[in-house]
């Protein structure tokens, strides 16, 4: 059965989904490697899992290898219970480009500010961070990461990149 990870962005595919109680059936296409936009209604989703089933895919293009996402890992500078926190500082969370992606142990997938970060936090060490990069890496989210020490011109174009697509 072929997975989500394995459509190549632009590919048409068939979602057969369950919300509580109900099943449902949508015609899609992969818009990015974590995206798709239902063909009916044309609302774009986040895939919950990169090893989601997929059904009836358009014949065609061959998928890509999962491309590398930046990341820069961070920790609480203060406080008993210092979390480390996984930031992806080219994907924003939120159509008006005020925050970043991130992903933490509690409370997973998330959003958080630039001045966060920066005051709140300082850089994860290899040691601090090995655990939250390992279950990045696996399954389901089966992410590429690239450590990243700070935030580059092209983490923030590539941010900015994105923002303007969604606002057009």
């Amino acid at each position: 059965m072929p997975k989500f990870r394995d459509l190549a962005i632009g590919q048409a595919f068939d979602w057969i989904g369950s919300a509580g109680n109900n099943s449902f059936f949508e015609q899609c296409r992969k818009i990015s490697t974590r995206k798709y936009v239902g063909l009916q209604n044309g609302r774009a989703y986040t895939v919950g899992t990169i090893n989601a089933e997929v059904f009836n895919v358009e014949p065609g293009a061959i998928a890509e290898p999962e491309p590398v996402t930046p990341v820069l890992f961070r920790i609480d500078r203060s406080g008993t219970n210092k979390q480390v926190t996984a930031v992806f500082p080219a994907e924003p969370a939120d159509y008006e480009g005020r925050f970043y992606s991130c992903y933490a142990h509690i409370g997973q997938h998330g959003s958080a500010s630039r001045e966060w970060w920066q005051s709140k936090t300082r850089p994860a060490t290899p040691a601090e961070y090995a655990e939250l990069k390992a279950e990045l890496e696996s399954a389901p989210y089966g992410y590429r990461l690239q450590v990243c020490r700070r935030m580059t011109a092209a983490h923030r174009a590539a941010f900015n990149a994105t923002v303007k697509a969604r606002l057009s």
